[in-house]
């Protein structure tokens, strides 16, 4: 299964618990595409999948941290999110 950790201003945050209505809206939405995106993708070698992080100190300046067992994987993953 996919794991993605969401991040704000250092502080690790559950969707739901977002606060705003807006941000939940967008963190889940967010949080979604990546799913969409990253979900199949599994490391052809080590059968391992990605560890994705959304981190920042604000939801204007979010940004997407891919961890792997190679950096083929890592390399793969973030040409899909582009």
């Amino acid at each position: 299964m996919l794991n993605i950790e969401i991040e704000i201003d250092g502080k690790k945050v559950a969707p739901n618990k977002a606060g705003h209505a807006l941000e939940e809206a967008f963190v889940s939405t967010a949080i979604g595409r990546i799913k969409e995106i990253v979900e199949p993708i599994q490391c052809t070698a080590h059968k391992q999948r990605p560890k994705i992080k959304v981190v920042g100190s604000s939801l204007g300046s979010m940004e997407i941290e891919v961890e792997g067992c190679c950096s083929e994987l890592i390399e793969l993953v973030k040409s899909k999110l582009q």
